[in-house]
C-alpha cells in the first residue's frame, strides 16, 4: 500500500481545492492511504473532504508567531516541531506534497522525508526548494497571472500526481451542518431567489482585503440578497456593509 501525505496548511479554499489531487492520488494509486496535515483552525473544513485516512493537526498559526514575535527561542520550535512531526517521520511515506509556499513547511517535508518531495523543500543550506514542474509554475504564477490558463485545481493535481480523469470539487457535508443551512433558508426572506455568500477572512492579517473592498463588492449586488458567512473576518466588514440587503450569519450561530 503506497502513503502519501499532503502538507497545506494556510487557507481553508486551498483545502477544498485539494479534492481532485485526492481523486487523482486514488486514480495513479487505487489503495493508497493519503494523510492531510493542517493548521488546527481548519480541522474542521479538512473533515469535509472524503478519501482521507486522517487529518492531522498543529497550531502552526501559534508556530509562525512565536517565529516572528520570538516568544520561544528558535531552538525550543524546533524541538517542538520535531517531537510533534516524529510519528510523521516514522511512517515512512512514500510521497509528500507540500502545498505550503512557505520555508517553514519546507523544513518540516524534509524532516518528515520520503522516496518522492514535491512541493517546497529545504535545500542543503535550509533554503527552500521548489520540487516538481507544475509546482514551481505556481510560485511564479502572480509574475504572469495574466497569461495563465491553469486553475489552481489543476496545478495541485497535476504537481501532486499527474494526468488523470476531471474531477469536480466536492465536500461531504456533516448531517448537522446541512439541516443549519436548510433551516436559515427556509427562515429568510421568501423573496430571495439567489443567495451569494462570501467567505471574509484571510490566513495572514497582511494578506486580508481591505474592508472598503468588500464593501464594494456587496454593493455591486445591491439588487440581491447577500448572505456573508465568516471564518473570523465579519466583524472586519461590517464597517463596509451598510445596505439592507446584506445579511450577516454563521453556521452554527
Amino acid at each position: 500500500m503506497k502513503q502519501v501525505l499532503i502538507i497545506n496548511v494556510t487557507r481553508m479554499g486551498d483545502l477544498i481545492q485539494t479534492g481532485p489531487l485526492l481523486d487523482r492520488l486514488r486514480e495513479e494509486w487505487p489503495d493508497v492511504a493519503i494523510d492531510l496535515v493542517v493548521d488546527r483552525s481548519f480541522a474542521p473544513t479538512a473533515a469535509l473532504l472524503s478519501g482521507l485516512r486522517q487529518v492531522i493537526s498543529y497550531d502552526f498559526t501559534r508556530l509562525l508567531d512565536d517565529c516572528r514575535t520570538q516568544s520561544k527561542s528558535l531552538v525550543t520550535l524546533m524541538q517542538e516541531m520535531t517531537d510533534w512531526a516524529a510519528p510523521l517521520r516514522a511512517a515512512k511515506y512514500d510521497r509528500i506534497v507540500n502545498l505550503t509556499f512557505n520555508r517553514q513547511t519546507g523544513l518540516l517535508a524534509s524532516y518528515i522525508g520520503a522516496p518522492d518531495l514535491r512541493g517546497i523543500i529545504a535545500g542543503p543550506d535550509g533554503g527552500p526548494i521548489v520540487q516538481n514542474p507544475w509546482l514551481s509554475y505556481f510560485t511564479d504564477l502572480h509574475r504572469h497571472r495574466r497569461f495563465n490558463r491553469f486553475n489552481l485545481v489543476d496545478l495541485y493535481a497535476m504537481g501532486g500526481s499527474g494526468p488523470g480523469a476531471f474531477s469536480p470539487l466536492s465536500v461531504t457535508v456533516p448531517a448537522d451542518s446541512r439541516a443549519w443551512a436548510e433551516g436559515f433558508l427556509r427562515s429568510s426572506d421568501k423573496t430571495v431567489h439567489q443567495w451569494i455568500a462570501i467567505q471574509a477572512g484571510a490566513s495572514d492579517v497582511m494578506k486580508a482585503w481591505r474592508p472598503e473592498y468588500f464593501g464594494q463588492t456587496m454593493a455591486r449586488q445591491h439588487s440581491r440578497r447577500l448572505t456573508v458567512s465568516s471564518n473570523g473576518g465579519a466583524d472586519h466588514i461590517k464597517r463596509s456593509a451598510h445596505r439592507p440587503a446584506v445579511r450577516f450569519c454563521h453556521p452554527g450561530g
